[in-house]
């Protein structure tokens, strides 16, 4: 299974993902996967949030979200995500099959809703492939 979001960055206040291009020194420039189109974005102005520094709590230890997304993927066939419009029970239900010891105090349903936005969104951009 191919999984590389090395290069992918959530940016607070502006929707979905984007694609690291070039390191500025005030900012970064960045490419919408969808439009293609790119950008600088001001580190000043926003917060850059690179997904591979993202971790998920658990009871123990963290776990990081590129390893949530690889059981994602693994268990996608028997375990589709559900709908991030269903309700919260549905939501946490699936994701401690995911993450058995997720700390459920820590991790909201909201969180858990964005995570599964993300896997779709990297799935269908060709970012996490279950060819190798």
């Amino acid at each position: 299974m191919a999984l590389d979001i090395s290069k992918i960055v959530y940016v607070s206040e502006l929707p979905g993902l984007y694609e690291i291009i070039t390191p500025r020194v005030d900012g970064v420039i960045v490419r919408d996967p969808i439009s293609g189109k790119k950008r600088f974005v001001s580190m000043r102005r926003y917060n850059i949030v690179p997904l591979h520094s993202i971790s998920i709590f658990t009871n123990r230890d963290a776990v990081e979200l590129k390893a949530v997304f690889r059981r994602m993927a693994e268990q996608y066939e028997d375990n589709p995500p559900p709908s991030i419009d269903t309700d919260e029970e549905t939501l946490r239900a699936y994701f401690e099959e995911i993450v058995p010891d997720y700390d459920p105090h820590r991790v909201s349903a909201g969180d858990i809703r964005k995570i599964i936005r993300w896997y779709h969104f990297l799935k269908e951009h060709g970012y996490i492939s279950l060819d190798e």
